[in-house]
């Protein structure tokens, strides 16, 4: 740089007030490759991200529809509790305290037939909740 304030490579002239103009053209026909290259890549790019949203997708209806299965499941258990097997344990304790009581059945089928009571309502009480 001399005095001036000029460059070799700016070419200056003698005069301080020296302008460079750079001007770039794409032309695509002349780099069709490269655009059409571009272009697949972008497609692929597109395609695989598109094949990921298809797979968390199932993957979140499978979710869905297991969870639906197993509250399916679990109401069918609790109304089968509820409705056939608690009352017919609560008849059959009912039944064996009066024949205890009577003197015609022993201790062990008064506490057997209690212990089938406690059994059958801690899986209600899991999963009933009272209007259901």
């Amino acid at each position: 740089m001399d005095e001036k304030g000029c460059t070799p490579q700016a070419g200056c002239s003698g005069s301080r007030n020296a302008y460079m103009a750079e001007m770039n053209i794409n032309l695509p026909w002349l780099n069709r490759d490269r655009h059409d290259g571009e272009a697949k890549q972008a497609d692929a790019a597109t395609a695989v991200t598109q094949a990921d949203l298809e797979a968390r997708t199932s993957a979140v209806f499978l979710e869905v529809r297991q969870a639906q299965i197993a509250t399916l499941t679990a109401q069918k258990r609790v109304k089968v509790y509820r409705d056939t097997l608690l009352p017919q344990a609560e008849g059959a304790f009912k039944a064996s305290t009066a024949a205890y009581q009577n003197n015609r059945a022993e201790f062990l089928t008064l506490i057997d037939s209690r212990t089938c009571c406690s059994t059958f309502r801690p899986p209600i009480t899991k999963h009933w909740r009272p209007g259901t």
